[in-house]
């Protein structure tokens, strides 16, 4: 069973291949009440230039275009299978010009300073190799005013998971405030909810 355990946290922080497809598959699953809870704070307008990182196979990507308009939904992921299920699901409003996706990690974000209203991301945090050096690079791509929503589960509901003993990370909410209020993030608020016994935090700051 370690072998599973390790296999699935590999595939959890970068899905690769057949398998991971289907883990792909299963975070959308997984984590769909996160992100409903989490796109309800975001509040996305017409317009607006919004960046996911960490998309998984672009599902809801794939949502939040058809509301932005002349806005853009960019995305980044560094798991090539991911990048390309996301184009493949996208492809008409990549076509388009609402969505753009690119093979990228968060310490280099592949777009221009100022470029985002806003940036989001979830359950990904736990994987970034240097969580103060992305949040720098987040700040570089925001606008002024332009907030930052990362959503996590709670530390204690993670540590119910064998798997997240192998590639995580862990973080409280209080940890992952701190982090960007070091950073000069403002206004920083942690947001609590729970479905069921997943309880999960989405912690938003203003540049």
């Amino acid at each position: 069973m370690l072998v599973v355990f390790k296999l699935l946290a590999k595939h959890l922080r970068q899905p690769s291949g057949f398998i991971g497809k289907m883990v792909g598959r299963m975070m959308n699953r997984g984590n769909d009440a996160m992100y409903r809870y989490t796109l309800g704070l975001l509040d996305v307008q017409p317009g607006e230039s919004i960046l996911e990182i960490g998309f998984g196979n672009g599902k809801y990507i794939a949502e939040l275009a058809p509301h932005v308009k002349d806005g853009l939904v960019a995305g980044i992921d560094y798991s090539e299978t991911m990048v390309q299920e996301a184009i493949k699901s996208n492809r008409t409003f990549i076509e388009e010009g609402t969505v753009d996706i690119q093979l990228a990690s968060v310490e280099q974000i592949p777009y221009a300073k100022l470029a985002f209203d806003k940036v989001f991301t979830v359950n990904t945090i736990y994987f970034w190799p240097d969580v103060r050096a992305g949040i720098v690079e987040i700040w570089r791509v925001l606008k002024p005013g332009g907030k930052l929503f990362v959503a996590i589960r709670s530390k204690e509901n993670m540590e119910k998971f064998r798997f997240t003993k192998y590639d995580f990370t862990l973080y409280d909410a209080d940890e992952v405030a701190r982090l960007f209020q070091q950073a000069n993030y403002e206004d920083v608020q942690v947001h609590t909810n729970r479905k069921g016994s997943l309880e999960f935090h989405c912690i938003v700051a203003t540049k």
